[in-house]
């Protein structure tokens, strides 16, 4: 049997000293939980370093205002692109012919081609959205003029590079653009006064290619649905519109988007503005493969800017456009949406009297239709997680 233990405990006396040890360590800890933050989801940008050069940056998005610096180069990045799963940056530099990638893990940059030896320069190219894959197009310096497109591996330390289409002048094979993670990405065609503007598909596995099928309204080139089903052309202009194609059946058209088209049968509602409406960008295809993510661009009488940039979702199946934003003054560019859709990452410049000009990266929650703006300035923001 067990029996009490009559001994008895002191009571526990705390002495100044331990009572001033003991508030030091609260106060300690009280710091550490207001100024730590666990790690959120992650954006990067370009902005203008210490030294007036623009690089890329990356801001945690719960600390937004404690931006870190991921490049460091003597000469603007120009031209970049960012994997899905926000493992790798592929992106350029002003007056080097070359492409980089950059590590978002380990903050290592190495170069992975080598145009300038081959006697060419490369500044066009596209990163597969799943970052395995890069299309890039080298054009050839030397008196040859021509342009040569490679597909490089992304998977290895190698980034060995492989020939999939010569073509003879260094317009060919602009705006190309990958299907989704498809093995298909798309290079354009110089125009052609009887078919008109036009592109070409190449499947990576069994290196041919497909084509030639019509952009539709203009050579800035098409945008893709991720499943590869239909696609539109980038921008909208003139008496074109959005022409959203089938891609089995190109010369079947789903739908016309006219701006100011009271004839067509598909004219686009929902504008705030209809009658101030010129053109507009796609930037992105919703993943329901329906709806476009597009910039809708007013006339305006702001002396600093000629126009008006606003967002909007427009459904493809109704021709209704879902307008998000809609600020005087105000130049809203660069939109992309997050992993779920459900956030729009976006560039705005504001182009008032007062302040002309700076560039705020803003967020756009589809859910609650609020506007956050972010204590962070730079351009072309992009999603890492």
């Amino acid at each position: 049997m067990f029996t009490k233990s009559k001994r008895k405990v002191p009571p526990r006396k705390f002495t100044r000293i331990k009572l001033v040890g003991f508030l030091i360590s609260m106060l300690g800890l009280i710091y550490f939980l207001t100024n730590f933050h666990l790690p959120g989801q992650q954006i990067v940008y370009i902005n203008v370093d210490e030294n007036g050069v623009k690089n890329i940056f990356l801001a945690d998005l719960n600390d937004p205002e404690n931006p870190q610096q991921l490049t460091f180069h003597d000469e603007d990045v120009i031209d970049w692109s960012v994997a899905s799963n926000g493992s790798i940056v592929t992106y350029r530099i002003e007056f080097l012919g070359e492409i980089l990638l950059l590590d978002l893990k380990t903050r290592q940059t190495v170069q992975i081609t080598n145009c300038e030896i081959e006697g060419g320069s490369c500044n066009r190219f596209a990163m597969r959205s799943d970052g395995k894959f890069l299309a890039y197009l080298l054009f050839q310096t030397t008196p040859s003029r021509k342009g040569e497109i490679y597909i490089t591996d992304l998977q290895n330390d190698t980034y060995l590079s492989q020939l999939i289409v010569e073509i003879d002048a260094q317009y060919y094979g602009a705006h190309l653009h990958w299907i989704g993670n498809s093995n298909y990405v798309k290079y354009q065609l110089p125009y052609d006064p009887e078919f008109g503007e036009s592109f070409k598909i190449y499947d990576i596995v069994n290196n041919r290619s497909i084509g030639p099928y019509p952009s539709g309204a203009e050579f800035w080139g098409v945008l893709f649905t991720d499943d590869g089903s239909c696609y539109t052309n980038i921008h909208c202009c003139g008496p074109f519109g959005f022409q959203v194609r089938d891609t089995r059946n190109p010369n079947h058209i789903f739908t016309t988007f006219h701006r100011r088209d009271s004839d067509s049968l598909h004219q686009i509602t929902g504008i705030a503005h209809q009658e101030k409406w010129l053109a507009g960008s796609a930037y992105e295809w919703h993943p329901d493969n329906e709806t476009l993510l597009i910039s809708i661009l007013y006339n305006t009488e702001n002396p600093y800017f000629a126009y008006q940039s606003e967002l909007g979702l427009l459904n493809t199946t109704t021709n209704v456009v879902r307008q998000l934003t809609d600020a005087p003054f105000v130049v809203s560019i660069d939109a992309t949406f997050n992993a779920d859709a459900t956030k729009i990452l976006y560039q705005q410049v504001a182009v008032t009297e007062a302040e002309c000009c700076y560039d705020q990266i803003m967020i756009y929650d589809l859910e609650t239709d609020e506007i956050i703006p972010l204590p962070i300035y730079g351009t072309n923001p992009r999603w890492v997680n």
